[in-house]
């Protein structure tokens, strides 16, 4: 625990630091790019975001894992860097050869996009990749310092050039793409030097140590599959069938309401690590913890997606330009996503222990089909609005396939009662909200104070299950 929580300053204020500078971003691209280019942007990104798969094969997977049979030996060490390292080059820019031609068929039948967008676009992606490889090895020797300066500077540096190029030179999408990719280039020569200077990478290649490499990274695949489909391929959807206008206006409620995530990875983070401890030592009396864990989890962030859509109103108005009010009503549902998404680390904690890994990755198959087979089915009817709401039933049927499985092998049931009634008040506020946007004029106050009274009682809902998880009474039920 003193680990985590020495390395988990660095974390903190990483994400803090690279949160603000990404709003940052955001907001000198909405105020200086019309919803339509900033669409554009966005399905570009979606799209170019499946590349990474299929440049390194998950190959950073595998040095997370093989770093730990390696790292007492630093010359066997240097032999899995540097195979994993040159094979991604290799590798990777074949995938980007025989990428290039179909460029012209996916800007002009998926994306709606100019061709040359996809090429600017495609530049970072390997460069991101073998930065990525140096980062998994900083990670893993617990250097969270390194990797927190470099994850800051890298995006220090593209706001700065986002800057520069958008704001002062007026260079619009292609802008953006060139600070992205001058970027990952910097990263990526900061990348090289220093492992090269450790020692690290050298002119090596192991067939053996790349064979035990591509058998663990491999059979992994399924799971960035299904997590492109279903958190990116929306926007290509909405691209085709609505229009980069919308686009545009959903890129901007996903990633405002992707803020949520903030406040749930800071809790599952630590608690993932005491749950693969807690279940080794104390079974029994660990499940009835992440039983209290996940209740509290549930109600804490109802209450934070509640706070989405109150003021999301004036959330886009801090952080955007005109032409972008109608991102306001997504931010809510798109937001609502991480109040199931907690259920899903907490269930997979367990899965992982038990090393049923094959539930996971077949329950993220499920999501990606359920929500590809939605928004296939429905967009063209419905429009925009299907896309986030595909993405919260997708993520039900995830979560429901963890469960069935969970109590399969374990006696595990959630506070099921008391996460019904909990929408109760939920919707009761949202709904109060509602009334005082139509009835109110300028009711700015009442929703301060309702947001108030709300807190209260969410307060009031989680001390029983706080006063468990403190050790100070006995597990609750319902």
């Amino acid at each position: 625990m003193s680990t985590i929580v020495r390395t988990g300053q660095w974390y903190l204020l990483s994400s803090v630091a690279t949160k603000v500078l990404a709003l940052g971003t955001l907001t000198v691209l909405t105020r200086h790019l019309p919803p339509s280019e900033f669409g554009a942007l966005n399905a570009v990104l979606s799209l170019t975001l499946a590349l990474p798969m299929f440049l390194s094969l998950y190959l950073d997977s595998a040095l997370a894992r093989l770093y730990h049979d390696y790292h007492d030996d630093r010359a066997r060490l240097s032999i899995l860097f540097s195979t994993v390292f040159w094979f991604v080059i290799a590798w990777g820019g074949m995938v980007l050869v025989a990428f290039v031609p179909l460029t012209s068929v996916i800007s002009g039948q998926i994306a709606g996009v100019p061709t040359v967008y996809i090429w600017i676009a495609t530049i970072p992606v390997l460069l991101t990749q073998l930065s990525q490889l140096g980062l998994v090895y900083l990670r893993q020797s617990f250097n969270a310092k390194a990797i927190s300066a470099i994850e800051v500077w890298t995006a220090l540096t593209g706001l700065t050039l986002t800057y520069l190029l958008v704001a002062l030179w007026g260079q619009g999408v292609m802008g953006r793409l060139i600070a992205m990719a001058v970027s990952a280039l910097l990263v990526f020569a900061y990348a090289v030097w220093f492992f090269a200077k450790t020692g690290l990478l050298g002119l090596q290649f192991d067939l053996g140590v790349l064979r035990k490499s591509l058998a663990y990274s491999l059979p992994l695949l399924p799971n960035l599959v299904a997590g492109w489909i279903a958190g990116n391929s929306d926007r290509l959807f909405i691209a085709k069938y609505v229009d980069l206008h919308a686009v545009g206006l959903y890129s901007l409620a996903a990633t405002i309401a992707s803020l949520l995530y903030v406040v749930q990875d800071a809790v599952t983070q630590v608690t993932g690590v005491k749950t693969q401890v807690g279940l080794s030592l104390e079974r029994q009396k660990t499940l009835h913890m992440i039983r209290e864990l996940s209740i509290v989890m549930w109600v804490a962030m109802l209450f934070v997606d509640y706070c989405a859509v109150v003021f999301s109103v004036q959330v886009v108005q801090v952080f955007s330009g005109a032409g972008y009010q109608g991102a306001a009503g997504l931010i809510g549902t798109c937001g609502f996503i991480y109040v199931i998404s907690p259920q899903n680390r907490i269930l997979q904690d367990i899965i992982g222990f038990s090393k049923k890994t094959w539930i996971i990755s077949s329950g993220a198959m499920i999501m990606a089909l359920v929500s590809l087979a939605l928004n296939y089915w429905l967009m063209p009817r419905y429009g925009l609005i299907v896309a986030p709401y595909a993405f919260i039933v997708a993520t039900l049927a995830q979560t429901g396939w963890l469960y069935v499985w969970v109590n399969a092998f374990e006696q595990f049931h959630l506070h099921w009662r008391k996460a019904g009634l909990s929408l109760v008040p939920f919707l009761a506020f949202i709904a109060l909200d509602q009334w005082i946007v139509q009835v109110v004029e300028g009711g700015l106050y009442l929703k301060v104070l309702a947001t108030a009274c709300y807190a209260a009682l969410t307060w009031r809902l989680l001390v029983p299950h706080l006063m468990v998880l403190k050790g100070n009474s006995v597990p609750a039920r319902g």
